[in-house]
């Protein structure tokens, strides 16, 4: 719904308000590590989407700096599927990863 309209200007103040509400929501519901491996696949998938955004808010980059070694631990211990998916899914993995460590060293993000 928000991604289409969010190329129209008329629509960006509630596409962000609307994406930091989602962020929120994403890392809170994956921080609580839910016991279902979909669960666990499907919020990894909203959460990358923020991660790998290159021009996202400085209260996204604020939130991945503060929490980067909890990320990192979660990301680490989440493991996908089994067959072609599975690559595809740790090559993103690595990504974020990648993305969590730089926005962690970027200076002024955390007091």
């Amino acid at each position: 719904m928000c991604a289409g309209q969010c190329h129209d200007w008329m629509y960006t103040g509630l596409c962000h308000a609307h994406a930091g509400w989602v962020w929120q929501w994403t890392v809170s519901c994956w921080w609580v590590q839910d016991s279902s491996k979909n669960i666990q696949i499907s919020a990894f998938h909203i959460f990358k989407i923020f991660v790998a955004n290159p021009n996202k808010p400085r209260e996204i980059k604020v939130i991945l700096a503060k929490n980067h070694e909890r990320l990192l631990a979660l990301l680490q211990s989440l493991s996908g599927g089994k067959g072609a998916d599975d690559d595809q899914f740790e090559e993103e993995k690595e990504l974020i990863i990648k993305e969590i460590q730089r926005v962690s060293r970027l200076p002024n993000l955390v007091h």
